[in-house]
C-alpha cells in the first residue's frame, strides 16, 4: 500500500476513535446509571462532557457530509461507479476498540484526579469501557471503512487525469446511419451545363 493510499486511513482512524470513544462513554454511563446517566455526566468533573459530545457530534457529522460530497462529485463527473478496495473490517474494529478504550480510561482517570478522588479500579475501567466501547467500535468500523474506501476511490478518480480527456463531440450526420455525409452535388440546369438560359429571341 502506497503512502498516498495510507494517508486517509491514518487521519480518519484516530479521529474516528476519539469521536466514537465519546459515544461509547455516553453508552457506558447510560447502561451503568440508567435514567440518571445524563445528570451524572453533567455535574462535577463530568460537566465538560455534554459540550464535548456536542462538539464531537458536529465535527463528525461535518466530516461525513464532506466525504459523501467528495464521493458524489466523483460519481457525477465520471458517470461511473467507484471501485472500492476491500477493507479489513475486523482489523479496523479491533483497532478502533483499543483506541477508544485508551481514550475512555484516560478520561476516567483525569476526571478522578480533577475531582480529588481515588483512581477507578482497573477491572471497572476495562469492564465498563468494553460494555460501552465495543458496540460503538463495531458500528464505527463499518461506517469508517465504507467512507474511507469511497474517499480513496473518489480521490483516485478525480486525480487520475481521466476527467481532463476532453474530446470534440461527434458530428451528427443527416444521412443514413453508417454512411458518410458527402457534400451536395452541384445543381445542374435542365437547360444545359452552363446554367439557366432564357428563351431564344425570335429571329
Amino acid at each position: 500500500m502506497t503512502m498516498g493510499r495510507l494517508r486517509p486511513r491514518l487521519i480518519a482512524i484516530p479521529l474516528a476513535a476519539v469521536a466514537a470513544a465519546e459515544a461509547g462513554h455516553l453508552l457506558s454511563y447510560s447502561i451503568r446509571f440508567g435514567p440518571g446517566a445524563l445528570a451524572a455526566q453533567s455535574a462535577g468533573s463530568h460537566a465538560y462532557l455534554p459540550g464535548l459530545l456536542a462538539m464531537v457530534g458536529g465535527a463528525g457529522g461535518t466530516a461525513v457530509l464532506l466525504a459523501l460530497g467528495l464521493i458524489g462529485l466523483a460519481r457525477c463527473t465520471s458517470g461511473r461507479r467507484l471501485v472500492r478496495r476491500p477493507g479489513v473490517y475486523l482489523n479496523l474494529a479491533s483497532g478502533l476498540f483499543v483506541l477508544q478504550l485508551v481514550v475512555f480510561a484516560g478520561q476516567e482517570a483525569g476526571e478522578a484526579i480533577a475531582a480529588g478522588a481515588a483512581l477507578p479500579a482497573l477491572g471497572d475501567l476495562l469492564f465498563w469501557g468494553a460494555v460501552g466501547q465495543l458496540p460503538v467500535a463495531l458500528a464505527a468500523a463499518w461506517l469508517v471503512g465504507w467512507l474511507v474506501a469511497g474517499v480513496e476511490a473518489a480521490a483516485e478518480r478525480l486525480t487520475d487525469g481521466s476527467l481532463l480527456d476532453l474530446r470534440p463531440p461527434a458530428v451528427l450526420s443527416l444521412g443514413a446511419p453508417g454512411r458518410p455525409l458527402h457534400p451536395a452535388a452541384p445543381v445542374r440546369s435542365r437547360w444545359g451545363a452552363a446554367g439557366l438560359r432564357g428563351p431564344p429571341f425570335p429571329a
